[in-house]
């Protein structure tokens, strides 16, 4: 995975989050999608030691206005 870059829907949440983490943890570059701010915080602070390794995007995938910004 090193210096791939990979999308992850819902990175914030629970199941994101650990998926996200294994994936800058093997190299990858996260563009990772979001709904709640307050998850945001909890990430950030989770990925500290990882800035630059990965980008949040407030992106509702069930809108297809919406995905259409994240690219």
């Amino acid at each position: 995975m090193k210096d791939q870059v990979v999308i992850v829907t819902g990175a914030t949440g629970a199941l994101g989050s650990a998926v996200s983490g294994a994936l800058i943890e093997a190299g990858a570059f996260v563009v990772g999608t979001f709904v709640a701010d307050a998850e945001v915080t909890r990430f950030d602070e989770a990925f500290a030691s990882s800035k630059g390794r990965y980008s949040l995007h407030r992106t509702d995938v069930t809108d297809e206005a919406s995905v259409r910004e994240l690219f």
